[in-house]
């Protein structure tokens, strides 16, 4: 509902007179009836209604706050009864504003801090808190709610409850686009705001009820033979634990908590989390026989909350399975290869199965991900581990549930074909690591399955991938026994055919090829440029699926403005950036980082415009503070120095914040502590500041240091066993080798080539790494297809290595990895040309994932352009 509002003035907080409305009444309050008998400010924020009675109260930086959760189906009644006492105090509050907004709170992956907050109460004292929240709890004992998990109830009240924190909080922008708050704790001492998901009080500060006055809950004391080990998923539906069963047999178990009132679908819903996971139960018991399925052990209710434990089943979940795809590595043999596709056989074999014994029984498992399924390589068997959407064919009795880019619209959710159609599409993810939405797209997973059948050279392979496309786009005409047998006829044939061959060869030319790129070059350019001209923010979700980063360099208009611009060397489009940015609020959405915040869009600002100048001083004063410990590229202090190394005059104040970046660089202790590795956060990142900084100084103070940051990372990605690089992991501690630019291989080695121009001495050390991380990104196709998370950023590395190392080797490895990339273009709806994005598997335009960063590769590689500011001084 939109309310239209007039502004009082400047000193009233920002806060509104409420100004009449036809729609008012779509609140939980008639705000024009309550303001005229309240004599109220109303402003209206996000989710939010907030409601301000002008006084001489003065509300403290920081304190205690209520909040008054409900039952959903008690919302209005509730709002009346605290809005009226509230409203004759003159206490400043506010409320989710209307139904349908408080029913998405309690979705399973709304942010956890505002789950259970209906309403909001700012109160001024410790006193003040206690009278406010017992006299509600008196006015209303009858009602039931949702637990807020980071507060304490009051006294013999279920929906009425307190917690410490901020009111008017400090706060800054993280390196992960979040806020964090700081307040003081009681000895006034400077701390963060603890805003997770359980009641804490800072040092100093005493409780207002003694401890033992409030009821606590305690899963140990519900389930004695209970040891928690790990915590595996925590989501507003509840949390999913790892846990020792009987202390003597140490039996693994899983242990699973539906919340009351938690992912509700309408105020009328009586199937919260809690009765999804009382539906469970009644499944596992069900099939107690079924020796695919986890044991039933112990099921409790506990504040209204249901927990069921079972068993915990072993192996890995097809999420993780998918990713180890050895196709997916440059590195991998054959012997590799052929277990894992046995292995997809064996996992195709028993989901048909599953879907078989659950279609007998007459039953639909509805919610169908890689999520859900547990294989067990060793012994060869798959496990289902989520079934609290497991009922009845026509004759549901709870609401049905789905996955994102595991169902295909075109069936009817809660039937056969729906649940078939899931399962090709889990298949499909075994394969290339990804979901679909296919209403939108199902091109590009026919080409997908295109594109690997012609790299196997195996006709069982061609009948298995045909009858995983049947799966995904004819359910209705499978009969699942006849599709398991065939499934089993082709996996004996494939075992015993030794004749497996991997095609790496481009499936065009290079004459045809460059051809194609020219076209699909000048069609992106032109509709890029008709786009901004017409409208720079032609469309958010088409920039970026990352909403909040839609001016950023990694994600949104930054990048897109500075490709542009570099192209045409018009100047238009960075006086459209600026013309949007100068009236957007970045000091609330963004951070100071060049991926995501104020470093990256720097590039974009006219370097004279008075915003420029101050955004410098920003990343200056960031610098000089230094409190994060990321010094990576993308994400941390390098990134931000490297800004400033392109973007700034050198003056005396900048050089002294590169120069005391620098030094910290160069610390031993920083070296050895760092736990990431890659470009965005890691060592590649930090060698390539210092490659820069020792540019622009003109010297090769740092060359020692730079070579041992390459040697970092460049150890990470070594196999221990044979001592051969495999590629980088995307975070530290994974085995998996990740290629893309931003955090794996292409990163990397792109700065060693940068390192290997500029710094003379070292070329001996590094020219064989360079070679052997260059062989690493040898692949038949990846998963994705962006400039810093796909195939493009990898082309445009190769490119730079054969320009110093000319092999036909690298020839075709850009050539197999660009025309894979021509395969993925199609037309949007409206009819012109996208290129599919990784990030959240959306189309986009950004340059870190969609359409302007397959310009960028394209214009690089027809017309040799070089048009990046961030590799270049």
């Amino acid at each position: 509902m939109d309310i239209l509002t007039t502004k009082l003035n400047n000193d009233k907080y920002n806060y509104y007179f409420y100004k009449k409305s036809d729609n008012s009444t779509g609140c939980f309050i008639n705000l024009e009836q309550y303001q005229s008998k309240y004599h109220c400010l109303i402003k209206r924020q996000g989710i939010f209604t907030n409601i301000f009675f002008p006084t001489k109260t003065q509300y403290p930086a920081q304190g205690w706050k209520i909040h008054v959760s409900t039952d959903i189906y008690n919302s209005h009644e509730i709002i009346k009864i605290v809005s009226s006492y509230l409203g004759c105090k003159k206490i400043l509050f506010k409320f989710i504003t209307n139904m349908s907004t408080l029913l998405k709170t309690t979705g399973k992956n709304f942010p956890e801090m505002q789950f259970g907050k209906f309403i909001t109460i700012y109160t001024c004292s410790r006193t003040q808190t206690k009278n406010i929240g017992e006299e509600l709890t008196r006015l209303l004992k009858k009602f039931s709610g949702i637990k807020v998990l980071t507060d304490r109830n009051f006294p013999n009240s279920e929906i009425v409850s307190y917690r410490y924190g901020g009111i008017n909080p400090e706060w800054k922008i993280s390196n992960n686009n979040d806020r964090v708050y700081k307040i003081k704790d009681g000895n006034n001492s400077n701390i963060t705001d603890s805003r997770k998901n359980f009641f804490y009080l800072p040092n100093g500060v005493k409780d207002i009820y003694p401890m033992e006055e409030t009821e606590e809950s305690d899963l140990n004391k519900y389930f004695p033979n209970i040891k928690i080990l790990e915590v595996i998923r925590n989501t507003n539906e509840g949390i999913n634990l790892i846990a020792e069963f009987d202390q003597q047999k140490k039996t693994k178990v899983i242990l699973k908590e539906g919340k009351h009132l938690s992912i509700l679908t309408s105020e009328h819903s009586k199937f919260d989390g809690s009765y999804f996971k009382q539906n469970e139960a009644k499944v596992l018991k069900k099939f107690d026989e079924c020796n695919f399925t986890p044991k039933f052990i112990d099921a409790k209710i506990i504040d209204n909350n249901f927990y069921l434990i079972e068993q915990k089943m072993p192996g890995i979940s097809l999420k993780e399975f998918g990713p180890t795809n050895p196709i997916l590595k440059s590195n991998h043999t054959g012997t590799e290869v052929r277990q894992y596709l046995n292995d997809c056989f064996i996992i195709t074999e028993n989901l048909i199965k599953i879907l078989i014994y659950f279609t007998k029984h007459n039953m639909i498992i509805s919610d169908i991900s890689p999520d859900n399924f547990m294989y067990d390589k060793q012994k060869n068997k798959l496990f289902i581990v989520d079934l609290e959407s497991v009922q009845s064919i026509n004759n549901t009795h709870i609401p049905l549930m789905r996955t994102d880019g595991f169902f295909n619209p075109k069936t009817k959710l809660g039937t056969i074909e729906s649940d078939i159609s899931g399962i090709g599409l889990t298949i499909f993810y075994l394969f290339f690591s990804k979901s679909i939405e296919i209403e939108f797209r199902p091109e590009e997973i026919m080409l997908d399955i295109k594109y690997v059948k012609n790299i196997f050279k195996q006709k069982e392979l061609d009948s298995y991938f045909e009858i995983v496309e049947q799966l995904i786009f004819s359910p209705q005409k499978i009969n699942l026994d006849d599709v398991l047998n065939k499934v089993k006829y082709l996996h004996n044939n494939f075992l015993n055919n030794k004749d497996l061959t991997i095609n790496k060869n481009p499936l065009f030319d290079k004459k045809f090829l460059k051809n194609q790129i020219e076209e699909t070059f000048n069609s992106l350019l032109n509709q890029t440029k008709n786009q901004c001209k017409q409208n720079y923010h032609f469309s958010k979700k088409r920039i970026t699926p990352y909403y909040k980063n839609v001016f950023s360099y990694s994600y949104g208009l930054a990048g897109i403005e500075n490709v542009l611009f570099n192209i045409t060397k018009d100047k238009k489009y960075k006086k459209l950036f600026y013309k949007e940015f100068k009236n957007f609020n970045y000091t609330d959405n963004l951070s100071l980082t060049l991926s995501g915040g104020l470093a990256g869009i720097l590039y974009s600002l006219p370097s004279q415009s008075k915003l420029h100048a101050t955004i410098i001083k920003k990343l200056v004063d960031y610098i000089n503070k230094s409190e994060d410990s990321n010094f990576g590229l993308f994400n941390g202090y390098s990134g931000v120095g490297l800004s400033l190394i392109n973007n700034s005059k050198l003056n005396k104040s900048t050089r002294s914040t590169l120069s005391l970046l620098a030094t910290k660089l160069t610390s031993e202790e920083i070296l050895l502590n760092n736990d990431f590795v890659g470009l965005a956060e890691g060592g590649a990142g930090i060698a390539y500041f210092l490659l820069r900084y020792e540019q622009k100084m003109e010297s090769h103070e740092y060359d020692d240091f730079i070579y041992k940051w390459i040697l970092h990372d460049f150890n990470c990605a070594i196999s221990d066993k044979n001592e051969k690089f495999v590629g980088l992991p995307s975070k530290k501690g994974k085995t998996i080798a990740y290629p893309y630019l931003l955090y794996g291989t292409a990163g990397l080695l792109r700065v060693t080539l940068e390192t290997y121009d500029h710094c003379p001495k070292l070329r001996p050390y590094l020219k064989e790494k360079i070679i052997q991380m260059a062989e690493s990104l040898d692949l038949p196709y990846t998963a994705y297809y962006g400039y810093f998370f796909g195939a493009a950023g990898i082309v445009d590395t190769m490119i730079e290595f054969n320009n110093r190392f000319p092999s036909n080797k690298a020839q075709r490895i850009i050539n197999r990895l660009l025309s894979y990339i021509m395969l993925h273009k199609f037309k949007a709806p409206f009819g012109d040309i996208l290129i599919l994005s990784d990030q959240l598997q959306g189309v986009g335009t950004d340059l870190g994932s969609g359409m302007i960063g397959m310009l960028k590769v394209f214009g690089k590689y027809c017309n040799d352009l070089e048009y990046d500011s961030l590799w270049k001084i």
